[in-house]
């Protein structure tokens, strides 16, 4: 093996103008302004960063909960669908209830009720609910 390999050279370099960990005592004045310049820029780029990611997580939220809101709307609309349709069923029955009644000849006027009693308050006692204390609403009989 050959000699001339074994040395090594130590020789000091000054810092480099590139390490912006402090500001060097060897560098114009002007250099270390710029680094100062150069590392607030950084701290702004890295606070913007931040925030883009924080509006870009905020966005998937709200992007997310509209997408839940769209889908618990259309499963409403199913339901509200579905209770018209046995709205109008209803109807329809009641309506060809009555029909059927009136053709039959019995009408549901005058003091007859449907189911076969006659109506007003004459006829009931304290047995159908007309006793002491019983508290009434308005609306119900």
């Amino acid at each position: 093996m050959p000699f001339f390999f074994s040395f090594s050279l130590s020789l000091s370099l000054p810092p480099s103008p590139h390490s912006l960990s402090s500001p060097s005592p060897f560098l114009p004045p002007q250099v270390r302004e710029l680094e100062g310049e150069f590392e607030g820029e950084q701290r702004k780029s890295s606070e913007s960063i931040k925030a883009v990611r924080k509006y870009e997580r905020r966005v998937k939220e709200l992007t997310y909960q509209s997408e839940e809101d769209r889908k618990n709307l259309n499963r409403l609309q199913d339901l509200v669908d579905k209770l018209q349709l046995k709205v109008k069923a209803y109807k329809r029955s009641s309506e060809e209830a009555v029909s059927d009644r009136v053709r039959g000849g019995g009408t549901l006027g005058g003091g007859e009720r449907p189911g076969g009693r006659e109506g007003g308050r004459e006829g009931r006692g304290e047995a159908e609910g007309e006793g002491i204390g019983r508290d009434r609403r308005p609306g119900q009989e």
